[in-house]
């Protein structure tokens, strides 16, 4: 398998590279999750980035943390806001990768982050976790003074299952004449849940992530059904996307889920909605969850940074 894709080189630490989910092994699941879970809990303030962490409530009641992350060399407020859903199959919580994204693009913007601890399978299904996300944003916008950023500058983004997030949030939030969100960022997301794809039923051994994992992930997702709100569950399948903000949407060549990031893009243009598809080359699935070493020094990892980036400021007005 690690001579079956011409991976970049800056990339070939992740060559054999496989989740331990592969083979549904519970104890090294339960490791990664915990590991997780210890990332989350002691990811606090640094030089660079000031860290506060809030309890809100999701719609049943049960307590949600947030993490929320701005620059130490803030000056502008009110600031522009991402609110930003992590990846992780729907069964991990946010990990030290995720965070360095994130840090990343507050560098880049000065923009205020908002990052949520939600509810993962497979003790909850959908909607729990999506609604937990789309909670977040509401608070958000509720809270704008309060955490210092304008309300007519938030954004949502999110990678991988965070990416399905991100565009079930933005529908949520046009149905609901909810307020406007000025863009949505998926990165390499999933927003099928047919799993139907070209890509998908190519790419079943690819290293970090494959279409077998992917649809054990998805079934437990939806162990419970879409209770009759298909176009939240699976966004792709929406009767409509008129009416959505501004879509950057990055997809990786070698990856089940890459044509999810390109058919979902030209959905959204069919639809009027202004959206740029950035396909990277010679990459995997989270490419980006590289060593430090790699993760500062690829021109790979860089252009893929700035063109995010660079969407960000174009949506924040900067």
């Amino acid at each position: 398998m690690s001579g079956k894709y011409p991976i970049h080189p800056d990339l070939y630490e992740l060559r054999n590279m496989m989740e331990p989910l592969l083979t549904m092994d519970p104890e090294l699941i339960r490791l990664m999750t915990d590991q997780f879970r210890r990332e989350w809990n002691n990811h606090t303030s640094d030089e660079e980035i000031i860290v506060s962490k809030r309890t809100i409530l999701s719609y049943d009641g049960v307590p949600l943390e947030l993490q929320i992350m701005q620059s130490r060399q803030q000056e502008a407020r009110p600031a522009p806001c991402l609110v930003y859903y992590h990846g992780g199959g729907f069964m991990f919580p946010m990990s030290k990768f995720q965070f360095r994204l994130v840090r990343e693009y507050i560098k880049g913007t000065s923009c205020v982050a908002v990052c949520v601890d939600y509810r993962l399978a497979p003790a909850v299904s959908f909607p729990a976790p999506l609604d937990d996300c789309y909670r977040t944003l509401e608070w958000t916008f509720q809270n704008a003074a309060d955490i210092g950023i304008d309300p007519h500058r938030v954004a949502i983004g999110g990678d991988s299952a965070g990416g399905l997030f991100t565009a079930a949030v933005s529908l949520m939030a046009r149905d609901r004449n909810a307020p406007s969100t000025v863009g949505q960022m998926l990165i390499y997301p999933t927003t099928d849940a047919r799993l139907q794809s070209a890509s998908m039923k190519k790419y079943t051994d690819t290293p970090v992530w494959n279409a077998p994992l992917t649809k054990m992930c998805w079934d437990l997702y939806l162990k419970n059904g879409d209770h009759g709100l298909r176009d939240y569950a699976s966004p792709l399948e929406a009767a409509s996307l008129a009416g959505l903000p501004a879509a950057y949407v990055e997809v990786t060549e070698f990856d089940c889920l890459r044509d999810d990031g390109i058919l979902y893009a030209q959905a959204l243009e069919q639809a009027g909605v202004p959206t740029r598809l950035f396909e990277t080359q010679n990459t995997t699935h989270a490419f980006d969850y590289a060593r430090e070493e790699t993760f500062m020094n690829s021109s790979l990892i860089k252009t893929s940074l700035a063109q995010r980036i660079d969407f960000l400021k174009q949506i924040f007005e900067m």
